[in-house]
């Protein structure tokens, strides 16, 4: 994918829903490092040409890459400005094939470190980065708003006042976001996250996900369409004093159905029969609806969304008498992500 003739380090790779690809990495042009990329076309199975991303004169690295279900993706590196290294973006647009300007995220004046980019399925993107404040280093973040195509201001995840690197993000389909980082609280790192709720357009107060009292790093998330993520990260272990791999989940706002119970009944017709299982459940506080999905070998099929009521209940026709099925029943919030699923074989 990379010219030859010059050394090229640290590919990044991203797929849409259609099975297009965007690869990152960056070169040397023989003076300074350059952020280049090639897209792969699914329908014509062949590469771009190479694109330059960042600007020639000074270096740039530590890109990545992020794309939305239709092909449209933000790249993320950093590069010095003469002065300081600061986080820069190039949005490529796919009903257009092209790669927008540059954009600065970060403010000048000190250095950044470790860009992180996640989108949605509609093209909404969050970065994150850790940028030094003058005395500590802060871990901060943008959120590009695909409707109005802007990026908001600058917000701090981490608070001041000791240091905090090392930043991942994740997104889910819907735009919410979860953001994890490591950060010394005296005497020990721990692993920190904030979740960002699109309904709100608002962060959470910071959570400590890994224990005090021995160091924590390497922090990973990765977070489901229904807003549930999961934190990875290693720690010395209090015991044995040696690495361990820990985890943590953050379920999402709405619990499961509880109760779920099913049935079989049968509308009987003059030359044929209806199989229908009846599913039943208590109501969910705060649900604006429910959705009903078939779990299946080949995936999750949303079967029916019944009509929220004190005593919500779903009917399905049509089943075959000799199958097994199994149903997951979900609670929607007014995020309009689903909650946990609760389920039931019949």
């Amino acid at each position: 994918l990379s010219a030859a003739g010059q050394n090229a380090d640290d590919p990044q790779v991203a797929m849409d829903g259609l099975g297009n690809v965007i690869v990152v990495w960056y070169r040397t042009d023989g003076i300074n490092t350059i952020v280049q990329a090639r897209r792969y076309d699914e329908a014509t199975d062949t590469w771009s040409a190479v694109t330059n991303l960042s600007d020639a004169g000074q270096s740039a690295y530590d890109s990545q890459i992020a794309m939305d279900r239709a092909g449209n993706a933000v790249a993320i590196w950093r590069r010095f400005d003469g002065s300081n290294t600061i986080v820069q973006i190039r949005r490529y647009d796919e009903a257009t094939d092209t790669w927008l300007p540059v954009v600065d995220l970060s403010a000048a004046g000190q250095h950044t470190y470790n860009p992180q980019i996640a989108m949605d399925r509609a093209g909404n993107a969050v970065a994150v980065w850790h940028r030094s404040d003058g005395i500590d280093l802060i871990v901060q973040t943008r959120r590009y708003d695909e409707a109005t195509d802007t990026w908001s201001a600058v917000t701090n995840l981490s608070d001041a006042g000791q240091n905090a690197r090392n930043p991942q993000v994740a997104m889910n389909s819907t735009g919410n976001a979860v953001a994890v980082w490591h950060r010394w609280d005296g005497s020990k790192e721990i692993v920190q996250a904030r979740r960002y709720d699109k309904a709100t357009d608002t962060w959470s107060a910071v959570t400590d996900l890994s224990a005090a009292g021995q160091d924590a790093s390497s922090p990973r998330v990765a977070m489901d369409r229904a807003g549930n993520a999961v934190a990875v990260w290693r720690r010395l272990d209090d015991v044995t004093g040696r690495e361990v791999i820990q985890a943590a989940l953050f379920a999402s706002g709405l619990p499961a159905p509880s109760n779920l119970s099913a049935c079989k009944k049968i509308h009987r017709f003059p030359t044929q029969g209806d199989l229908i299982h009846c599913l039943q459940w208590n109501a969910v506080e705060n649900a604006t609806k429910y959705r009903v999905y078939l779990d299946t070998s080949t995936g999750m099929f949303l079967i029916a969304e019944p009509t929220l009521s004190t005593n919500p209940f779903a009917e399905l026709h049509g089943r075959c008498p000799c199958t097994s099925y199994t149903y997951n029943v979900v609670a929607v919030g007014s995020d309009g992500d689903d909650g946990l699923p609760a389920s039931v074989t019949i």
